[in-house]
């Protein structure tokens, strides 16, 4: 379990310390931001939230997202529902618990035939707004507030970028918000998001 475990122990929200996927992949000064990915890949597989077998350009989808924020929240039980809130959660035990629990938190949704579509790739907008709906209320209040734009082009982009979760070696790129979250982009923020959430408990 992350260290942001403890801010959502402070509000009783269950959910750890959970990054905030870079939502935007442009290069910064003509170089990638991949040597910086890769860094914080090898990271946030020894925290034991990815599980190491993506590359830092592979794009992640709804399954793995789930379950790298299920994983950073200290993968907490999730109980057995009576009729499953979808019809295509899997076998997959972990996956399946980590679908649960982002869908039992409003965080994840599934489409008009109740299928939550575990296998398609997430957009960068898509991770956006997952990650601000778990992190946001928590880091309220623990202090942490952030304004934005009455005109953002992506609010939950902009709450990310505002409360300082969007490293400095990605760019924001409102039109690219809607290509694909790729592994070190969920990495990366993830890595930013530990430190905002030590800076608010200090």
């Amino acid at each position: 379990m992350l260290l942001g475990a403890a801010a959502l122990a402070v509000t009783a929200v269950p959910l750890g310390a959970i990054g905030v996927p870079r939502l935007r992949s442009t290069l910064v000064g003509g170089t990638s931001a991949l040597d910086g990915a890769e860094e914080a890949l090898i990271w946030a597989t020894e925290a034991g939230v990815l599980d190491g077998t993506t590359a830092a350009a592979d794009t992640v989808d709804r399954g793995a997202l789930a379950r790298a924020l299920h994983r950073a929240a200290g993968s907490p039980a999730v109980p057995a529902p009576a009729v499953d809130p979808a019809v295509d959660l899997g076998d997959d035990v972990d996956r399946r618990a980590a679908l649960l629990w982002l869908l039992g938190r409003g965080a994840l949704t599934v489409d008009a035939d109740f299928a939550v579509h575990p296998e398609r790739a997430v957009t960068r907008a898509e991770g956006a707004a997952a990650l601000t709906h778990l992190l946001r209320p928590s880091l309220l209040a623990l202090g942490v507030a952030a304004t934005v734009p009455e005109d953002a082009v992506d609010p939950a982009v902009s709450w990310l970028d505002a409360t300082g979760m969007i490293p400095s070696a990605l760019r924001q790129d409102p039109a690219d918000t809607a290509g694909a979250l790729t592994a070190g982009e969920l990495a990366l923020v993830l890595r930013r998001s530990e430190e905002v959430v030590a800076e608010a408990l200090a």
